[in-house]
């Protein structure tokens, strides 16, 4: 999927919205997200610009998305909900209010 910029920041803000919300980083966290990194050819500094977006931000660019890219950033955030073998509720639990706030069905994302 070749996502623009600003896509690829709002993608990855959300991500590691999900990924903190219960305290830890995971291994398989860490591993799937250097992955998404160099599938996305995101560079450092746009992690760290991607970091200075709102979750509000995020989510309204997400909203903006054909839908192919949207199912495939919803696609990358569950992959990272379960990426650890288990499924945290925090973590599915924010998975679940980006999902709703930007307007994505969950019928595909169920554990």
């Amino acid at each position: 999927m070749n996502f623009s910029l600003i896509e690829k920041q709002a993608i990855w803000k959300l991500l590691i919205d999900i990924i903190g919300s219960d305290g830890r980083i995971s291994t398989g966290e860490a591993d799937y997200g250097a992955r998404l990194v160099a599938m996305l050819g995101f560079s450092e500094s746009d992690m760290d610009k991607a970091l200075e977006l709102t979750v509000k931000q995020a989510i309204s660019i997400l909203k903006e998305m054909t839908p192919e890219k949207k199912q495939s950033a919803q696609t990358m955030m569950f992959e990272m909900v379960k990426v650890d073998g288990a499924v945290d509720e925090d973590e599915m639990k924010i998975f679940s209010a980006i999902c709703a706030a930007a307007e994505l069905p969950l019928h595909d994302f169920k554990v």
